[in-house]
């Protein structure tokens, strides 16, 4: 019957549009620069993408797999870790930024992602978690941090008058000289008042 037909095609372009999203899933999962995992909520790794591996320096799925992912951060960690854990459990969403050890004892600084997800009868949940390396990121705002204290200490230290202005001509910088020149004009604070 004509009712049939329709059902057996509406059948087959759910299964084609499921196989399509599933193909999609797994070149995310494997084409993906960060580390992806797959954890059950108590926290031990069922599956992680090939990038994955390379990034935390194993050379095969056995090294990790089965293994706790709360294992790769240290006892100091444990406490902010198990927030945004609990966080992701209960809100199906959270985030959590620190340094880890990979396999070979490197330390690498991570942004973490976790999110929720649940089989179609919500019986199980799992925990997406995607791990990316900041760790040249956070050394070049340490560096940058440093630069700017360097800059700072130096241009404090001159005895003329040195501030800087922003792009609406907003003081966003003084050193001591001018802040004693500024104040004899009647001004009290000249960090954040217009030049002009």
């Amino acid at each position: 019957s004509a009712a049939d037909l329709r059902q057996r095609e509406t059948i087959a372009a759910d299964k084609f549009h499921l196989a399509v999203f599933n193909n999609a899933i797994e070149s995310i999962f494997e084409g993906s620069r960060d580390c992806i995992k797959l954890l059950a909520t108590d926290g031990s790794v069922l599956a992680i993408n090939n990038q994955g591996l390379k990034l935390i320096g194993a050379s095969e799925t056995s090294q990790v797999i089965g293994q706790s992912w709360f294992a790769f951060w240290d006892s100091e960690q444990q406490k902010a870790l198990a927030a945004a854990w609990q966080l992701a459990l209960l809100r199906g969403h959270a985030e959590f930024d620190d340094s880890a050890r990979i396999l070979s004892g490197e330390r690498r600084n991570w942004r973490n992602t976790f999110t929720l997800v649940r089989t179609p009868d919500s019986a199980q949940a799992y925990v997406i978690c995607i791990s990316s390396d900041i760790t040249d990121k956070v050394a070049m705002q340490q560096s940058l941090k440093a630069s700017v204290a360097q800059l700072s200490s130096l241009l404090s230290s001159i005895d003329d008058a040195f501030f800087s202005l922003d792009a609406s001509w907003t003081v966003n910088f003084a050193n001591p000289r001018s802040e004693q020149l500024y104040s004899r004009l009647g001004h009290t604070n000249v960090l954040g008042s217009n030049f002009w």
